[in-house]
């Protein structure tokens, strides 16, 4: 009896544990690739975005664009989320006041700007912030595009990314889909955590690792959107 107690309050402990984990992976895939991205595209993401950001920080923002049709999914998130990181540089070290975001197509290219009227590079933050680049150079490699940095004597910096647009990118599909990377030296853990998510029908799980080492192997070769790991989880 008191063992079929205990089985059950595990269980129970399980299940609020799982679904807590599904609550998170919910939350960070929203800050990743926001619904209205999803549904409405580049162009209204980026300006919920600068809304919520001016609201945040203060700093003014002026968003312009001239492109307002669909882009690839992948284009779409690497865009947005390059907006997201050059906004956050812009609230951590440049001092600025105002923002301009500009969205924009020019030879077959969606170009995104982002300049503002801070202290620019040269300063003693330099190198954290040219790290917090590094994402955004990333992105942009990946998505076969360019990213530039420009800083004037003067001050200010301008960020500017450069992606191809793909042919046919109006037969891309837009529906939500977060693709999910499972970390656990547990078999049986992992295997609970894909019959739970194997019903959510916006997540597909791209991979499973039992350790350290096969996390970043598959994070390389799978580029999930999120990776659910346990911190204890060997090597």
């Amino acid at each position: 009896m008191n063992w079929d107690r205990r089985s059950a309050a595990f269980l129970e402990d399980s299940i609020r544990l799982t679904d807590d984990a599904i609550r998170s992976v919910r939350q960070r895939s929203q800050l990743l690739r926001p619904t209205i991205l999803d549904d409405f595209g580049l162009d209204a993401g980026l300006s919920w975005l600068c809304e919520g950001f001016m609201q945040r920080t203060g700093i003014e923002v002026d968003y312009r664009s001239s492109h307002q049709s669909r882009l690839p999914d992948d284009t779409e998130t690497q865009l947005f989320r390059s907006a997201q990181e050059a906004l956050t540089n812009v609230a951590r070290h440049s001092g600025a006041t105002k923002v301009t975001v500009e969205l924009g197509t020019k030879n077959g290219r969606i170009r995104l700007r982002v300049t503002d009227n801070g202290k620019g590079l040269g300063s003693a933050e330099d190198g954290v912030r040219t790290l917090g680049m590094t994402g955004m150079r990333t992105r942009a490699r990946v998505a076969g595009g360019v990213f530039r940095v420009t800083s004037p004597e003067s001050g200010g910096l301008t960020v500017d990314v450069r992606i191809p647009i793909p042919p046919d990118d109006n037969e891309e599909s837009h529906e939500p889909h977060i693709r999910i990377l499972l970390a656990d030296d547990h078999a049986v853990v992992r295997q609970g955590f894909r019959a739970i998510l194997a019903q959510q029908p916006d997540m597909t799980i791209v991979g499973e690792a039992g350790n350290g080492r096969e996390v970043l192997a598959l994070a390389e070769k799978t580029k999930p959107d999120l990776i659910v790991m346990d911190v204890a989880c060997r090597n």
